[in-house]
């Protein structure tokens, strides 16, 4: 499979000491301003066996962006579809009565606190004079119930207390699900056929054995009763990861009784001694009725899907029959029949009688049994017994990514990225012709919609998104994906893009680092350099100007050289020695002359107030390196981007 989190290029040329980074810049669209910045913008959990929780707990900061910033964070939430993603807000956005407590509410205030530069209670004058900012700090867990790499963006929303703009960041999680290196499951765990009429075959049923480790397995299968229940052959079959085998069963009575069987699978003591059975009921009927269908299926269906119906048929084969009563026995509330004829009546040799059973998916159910409908026959000691099966499950969607930002790219150039959708709940989705965004953004596929997208990532389609344009700006558009799931038919895929102008360009224009502790250093951020021109560009060196410079760290460069539509990455942190605003600029050298990126935080001495948990975990990246221990030594990234970025 194609990565679809591979970053800003195809090719990476490195040209300096490396180190591995998880920090980006926040994904902003142009009408928004940053107001917060966080820490860490990309999160990755690595990866966390199935049904685990993720052994990291990363909390995120969320600070203000500039020294005189007084903002709320009215909201922060994941995207929908994201069931293996929690977040734990804590303390959680609290409930105040206004900008003079230090909260909104339903909202987090960030801003500055204590200090002779402000007044208590009150914010939005500066980091100088002792004053320590208020930042905000949440945590995210992974526990994935499947095997696959999933992909969900926690967005957070802001407005400045003056309320005069709103503003957002973007934190996009990952983590990949591991599957045990051999497990198996069977299903459906019984199978009732009900009553089925002496000598004769009733319906088939389906019994399936997955194979859902990460290993190859072997598996014998065995029938207790083959007598009764008919199968294919069990003998020994093999299954890769993730395959699977179905077998039909039928029950065929000889004697009015009730027959009992089981299907088992095994594999051997190499292979973790993995094994699972279905259970098999049948009662011989001696009957004259042939009641259709038998069993009365609905089918897996979504969770919260609106009322099915069955249509069943009751045709007497011989003598004048008295229906006394009709009846449903262990089955709940969402089984019911909308329709039917009244008893006792009386079905003449040769008619039928016909009538409705409803089902109504409002509770999850495993596919399986939901009770059966009882006619009572005669006096009521002769009664008949018809199956009712099907279930419900839960319907989500997953994306991987969960957005997708083309960054930079030149005017008249284009860059492409796959997006994989897939069920990542139990349910069966069935996924309808996209909403296409509009130009200059293009989606693409090869597979035929509508196409159903099996429960637990079971199958999966890939979009090919695509932007190319000659205007220069920032750009946002979105994807939206149209299902079935009831109560949440679409899911929206955000695209943005950087269209630069010829030239070189540097993006972004400015660089916003917070709140940064006097003595340690700020998770890196990341500048790219764009080769926009019609020639070769070489990049002689990086360097450091303006106000405040020593604050500011980033490595030496040796000369690099740029093709055109190539572009090259730069890293960069801040590491203050003193306390107060600090500001300066990020000059790139290279043989045209200088680009130049605004780059300010301020440095505080003392602890953040209004916060709990241990800073270092989110600062080392999960390292387990402390936030005074980064790396100075960085990487420069040489980025092949043409006409068109490499899937």
């Amino acid at each position: 499979m194609r990565n679809p989190n591979r970053g800003l290029g195809a090719a990476v040329v490195f040209v300096s000491v490396v180190f591995a980074a998880c920090i980006s810049e926040p994904r902003l669209s142009a009408s928004i301003q940053l107001q917060v910045t966080s820490n860490v913008t990309v999160y990755d959990f690595q990866t966390v066996p199935v049904g685990s929780g993720s052994s990291t707990n990363p909390m995120f900061v969320i600070s203000p962006a500039g020294s005189a910033d007084d903002d709320y964070i009215t909201s922060i939430s994941l995207d929908p579809g994201c069931p293996d993603f929690a977040l734990n807000l804590q303390p959680p956005l609290s409930t105040g009565s206004g900008s003079g407590s230090g909260s909104s509410v339903g909202s987090a205030h960030v801003f500055c606190m204590g200090g002779s530069a402000v007044p208590a209670g009150v914010g939005g004058s500066g980091y100088g004079g002792g004053c320590t900012p208020v930042q905000y700090m949440f945590g995210a867990t992974f526990t994935p119930h499947l095997a696959a790499q999933q992909f969900c963006d926690v967005h957070i929303t802001t407005m400045s207390g003056s309320g005069a703009g709103s503003g957002s960041a973007t934190i996009t999680l990952t983590g990949s699900g591991q599957s045990p290196m051999f497990l198996m499951s069977v299903s459906p765990m019984s199978i009732d056929f009900g009553d089925v009429n002496l000598n004769t075959t009733s319906g088939s049923r389906i019994v399936t054995v997955q194979n859902t480790g990460s290993g190859s397995i072997s598996v014998n299968g065995s029938n207790s009763d083959p007598t009764t229940f008919s199968t294919p052959s069990l003998a020994t079959f093999t299954l890769a990861a993730a395959q699977s085998k179905s077998f039909t069963v039928t029950c065929n009575p000889a004697s009015p009784q009730t027959y009992n069987a089981t299907l088992s699978f095994a594999t051997n003591a190499a292979q973790g001694s993995l094994s699972g059975s279905t259970s098999l009921t049948c009662r011989g009927a001696n009957t004259s009725l042939v009641i259709t269908p038998n069993p009365i299926d609905f089918g897996s269906q979504l969770l919260g899907a609106g009322a099915l119906t069955r249509n069943v048929t009751i045709q007497n084969g011989s003598a004048s029959v008295t229906l006394m009563n009709f009846r449903f026995t262990n089955a709940g509330s969402d089984i019911s029949y909308p329709s039917g004829p009244p008893g006792p009546f009386t079905i003449p040799m040769g008619s039928s009688a016909n009538f409705v059973v409803q089902y109504t998916p409002s509770t999850e159910r495993v596919t399986g049994p939901l009770g059966s409908v009882t006619f009572d026959i005669g006096s009521g000691s002769n009664n008949s017994n018809i199956p009712i099966t099907g279930g419900a499950e839960p319907g989500s969607i997953g994306t991987a990514p969960a957005s997708v930002d083309f960054g930079p790219i030149c005017a008249g150039g284009s860059a492409s990225q796959d997006v994989m959708v897939f069920a990542n709940a139990a349910g069966t989705v069935r996924l309808a012709p996209p909403t296409a965004p509009g130009a200059p953004f293009t989606v693409s596929t090869s597979s035929t919609l509508p196409i159903d997208l099996i429960g637990n990532h079971g199958s999966q389609v890939i979009f090919n998104a695509k932007v190319q344009t000659s205007t220069p700006g920032k750009l946002g558009g979105t994807l939206t994906l149209n299902t079935n799931i009831p109560n949440m038919p679409t899911r929206q895929v955000a695209l943005a893009a950087n269209v630069l102008p010829m030239g070189v360009t540097p993006t972004p224009d400015q660089v916003r680092f917070g709140a940064v502790a006097i003595g340690t250093s700020s998770p890196p951020k990341q500048v790219v350099l764009t080769n926009c021109s019609g020639g070769p560009l070489t990049v002689t060196g990086t360097t450091f100007a303006g106000t405040n410079p020593s604050e500011f760290v980033a490595p030496a460069t040796p000369p690099t050289t740029l093709q055109p539509m190539e572009s090259a990455a730069f890293l960069v942190l801040m590491s203050p020695h003193t306390n107060g605003p600090k500001s300066a600029s990020f000059v790139i050298m290279h043989d045209p002359g200088t680009s130049v990126v605004a780059v300010d935080g301020t440095g505080f001495a003392g602890t953040d107030t209004g916060t709990t948990g241990d800073r270092e975990t989110y600062y080392a990246c999960a390292t387990n390196r402390p936030a005074t221990m980064w790396p100075i030594a960085l990487a420069v990234l040489v980025l092949r981007r043409r006409r068109k970025r490499v899937r």
